[in-house]
């Protein structure tokens, strides 16, 4: 928790490093000082692009660009999603720890990535392309090697989205950490100041993005509980995900498939 005298007195870079510092010292996980810089690189660069585009929402597409019901698979992924995921989150009695709101952000987050590449609106034939390669699959089940040269990849199912809907935190530690990097992600990027509610509402659809992605690597490494390694897994993956010009991987994927 940050002190009100360095809310005061730092500038939310000065606030993000400090709580970076204290990260490192205080976790001990394979990989935790890589995910100190790339988190220590969100306030500017591809990050900050991102968040831009993210803003524009439907202004992403051309007029026309969404896939029909006849377009879909049978096992279309946020379909199953909405089926065996709560949409509850707020008013229910026991809240689950992933929701459909929380993994839906997976979606929101691949088209700006991909806007951000591409240079221009996406249409009809872009989203189609992004569907038919099956990034979001790719994101969930290999995380950080989701450009891999494989065909293969796993077929989503309702059972998976079952076990997804029962994950919780491994142990306090590991939800500790999720929290921090929250704070640091805000401090960092300039989200403390009250006026940008733009960008405090972003930086909690990525804390869902993130949390959606760990509660995946969990599922993938067949356990129920979201561990320390999970939560440096995810950021990787974002990372990565960031630096990666999707158009370019969707052509790849599509001359493999």
């Amino acid at each position: 928790m940050v002190s009100q005298r360095d809310m005061f007195n730092l500038s939310g870079d000065e606030i993000a490093e400090k709580e970076i510092v204290k990260m490192v010292d205080v976790f001990d996980v394979e990989g935790l000082e890589d995910m100190a810089e790339g988190l220590r690189g969100l306030g500017s660069g591809v990050h900050k692009t991102f968040y831009e585009a993210y803003l524009l929402g439907r202004n992403l597409f051309e007029d026309g660009a969404e896939l029909s019901v006849d377009e879909k698979r049978d096992d279309d992924l946020l379909t199953l999603a909405y089926q065996n995921l709560s949409s509850k989150h707020f008013f229910s009695l026991k809240k689950d720890l992933i929701t459909f709101t929380h993994f839906s952000e997976i979606f929101e987050f691949i088209f700006p990535i991909y806007y951000v590449y591409l240079g221009r609106k996406l249409g009809h034939n872009d989203v189609k392309r992004i569907y038919d390669t099956k990034i979001y699959e790719r994101l969930i089940f290999f995380l950080d090697n989701f450009d891999t040269n494989s065909p293969e990849v796993m077929t989503p199912t309702a059972e998976y989205f079952q076990k997804l809907k029962k994950v919780q935190w491994a142990d306090k530690e590991t939800q500790k950490l999720f929290k921090l990097t929250d704070e640091i992600r805000l401090y960092g990027t300039g989200g403390r100041h009250a006026s940008n509610l733009k960008l405090i509402d972003f930086q909690v659809r990525e804390s869902m993005f993130l949390l959606s992605l760990a509660g995946c690597n969990a599922i993938n490494n067949k356990r129920d509980k979201i561990t320390l390694e999970d939560i440096v897994k995810t950021h990787k993956t974002y990372f990565k995900l960031l630096k990666t010009n999707l158009p370019a991987l969707v052509d790849n994927l599509s001359d493999i498939q």
